[in-house]
């Protein structure tokens, strides 16, 4: 079984599907959109997420992984972002002005060049249990 959550969904419902997702074995899947599910969430009954959509936001990716990656997580976990890999396409664009954006915030307000977390790449990232 699956459980779907996207801003159509008032927080009643989002929170017991959550719910779901965290406790009910039969619920293996659980399809979100970032900034639906970005707030307020754990999801660490999740192995792997993958991303099927980028957000412009730099920390809106990062808050997004860290639904899965959080305190209380106690396997590995996958993350997985699906974009088109040609420099032609949005998404490889799109993935070029993100990791800038990060650089100049993280810059501004760190003094440092990047968050060494916010690597949205086309590949597969481990993350191991905090």
């Amino acid at each position: 079984r699956a459980v779907r959550v996207d801003g159509k969904v008032d927080r009643y419902r989002r929170t017991e599907l959550i719910d779901s997702f965290q406790n009910d074995p039969d619920v293996r899947v659980a399809i979100m959109a970032i900034t639906a599910a970005g707030q307020g969430i754990s999801l660490t009954a999740a192995r792997i997420a993958v991303f099927g959509e980028l957000h412009w936001v730099p920390g809106k990716l990062i808050q997004a992984e860290d639904r899965v990656h959080r305190q209380g997580q106690t396997r590995e976990v996958e993350i997985h972002y699906m974009v088109i890999g040609d420099d032609t396409f949005i998404d490889m664009k799109q993935l070029g002005i993100l990791k800038q954006k990060e650089k100049d915030v993280g810059r501004i307000l760190e003094g440092k060049a990047e968050d060494p977390r916010f690597e949205p790449l086309p590949r597969v990232r481990r993350l191991r249990p905090r």
